[in-house]
């Protein structure tokens, strides 16, 4: 048994993962999703079971604002009790969860940070790492969070992390969603963002490597498009070496949402295996590569267009002179 890995407390060797023979979860009407009953946070700590403590809050609150600056640490301290609550309950819950369905509790160490967010921020801690069999292929399932901004306006953002392999080593591809406000910032230096037809760009924004271009569309095809938007529209998708992440900020492994987050996953693993079957990379492409800002690759493509209606703008004058100057000569 790995040492690393939390087991299935009601688990044997027959129903385990570790059995070379188990062969997971192939769908996700087959999760057993009834641990999962929370919709917010906010729910684990409700107001009957917590009364004292709410109580006290908002009198730390109310001393501090009128008595002294001493009930504003009090009040700050009693928020953070809440904050450990529920993360000590939702511990709880991904715990039965994982058993519920024989997978496996592993330490935080073991979670794999998607490229496009891994850099970023500080104070960074993960919670819950779930991993198992799921559609064929490992997967691991968490939540990330980590501090950006200064002093003044530091800010805590959470993200809901879903990652599989994929069986083949693709070329780096980053969808960034339209219908989530956090999520993916960074691309691979000298990524270019690609417009693609239909209404797909109205739903995702693709960054690639330009000298991966023509791998990147084999693999995100129309039938693959449409898949993503109709399953994955709310998720950012990247997809690297072997790996495919999905993920998106907030908790979203509540009970409105976890069952939307493991079918996009096994739709999108559905047209992903197909393609690992056929996908031969036009070159090799290192993991390992410096990031750029997402939005910095924004700024390079509007100044493309700012260029482009310069030189039209330069031009057309040229163009109508010459065209007057034809039908002069003409007549």
């Amino acid at each position: 048994m790995n040492a690393a890995m939390i087991p299935d407390s009601r688990g044997t060797a027959a129903n385990t993962p570790n059995n070379p023979q188990y062969q997971g979860i192939l769908h996700t009407s087959d999760v057993d999703f009834s641990s999962v009953q929370y919709r917010s946070s906010s729910e684990l700590i409700p107001f009957r079971e917590y009364k004292l403590q709410y109580l006290a809050a908002v009198a730390a609150a109310l001393f501090g604002l009128y008595i002294s600056w001493i009930g504003f640490i009090l009040a700050f301290s009693i928020f953070g009790y809440f904050t450990k609550e529920i993360q000590k309950k939702k511990s709880a819950i991904w715990s039965a969860f994982s058993r519920d369905n024989n997978w496996l509790i592993a330490p935080d160490s073991a979670a794999s940070i998607p490229p496009s967010i891994d850099d970023i921020g500080r104070k960074k801690e993960v919670h819950n790492v779930i991993t198992g069999s799921l559609f064929g292929t490992t997967f691991s399932l968490f939540e990330y969070e980590y501090i950006v901004g200064g002093d003044k306006s530091k800010k805590k953002l959470h993200n809901t992390i879903m990652t599989a392999d994929i069986g083949n080593e693709f070329t780096h591809i980053l969808l960034d969603s339209k219908n989530n406000s956090g999520g993916a910032s960074r691309m691979r230096q000298g990524a270019e963002r690609i417009s693609l037809e239909g209404n797909f760009d109205d739903f995702f924004s693709l960054y690639v490597d330009p000298t991966h271009h023509i791998d990147a569309l084999s693999i995100i095809t129309p039938d693959i498009m449409q898949t993503i938007m109709s399953a994955t529209k709310s998720y950012d998708i990247e997809i690297i070496g072997s790996k495919v992440y999905l993920f998106a900020e907030g908790d979203r492994r509540n009970k409105d949402s976890v069952q939307d987050l493991f079918f996009g996953l096994e739709k999108l693993l559905g047209e992903l295996s197909h393609k690992a079957k056929s996908f031969r990379p036009s070159a090799q492409q290192s993991l390992s590569v410096s990031m750029q800002p997402i939005n910095s690759i924004e700024r390079i493509v509007q100044k493309k267009w700012f260029t482009v209606l310069n030189i039209s703008l330069t031009i057309l004058p040229m163009v109508i002179i010459a065209f007057i100057l034809l039908l002069v000569a003409i007549r």
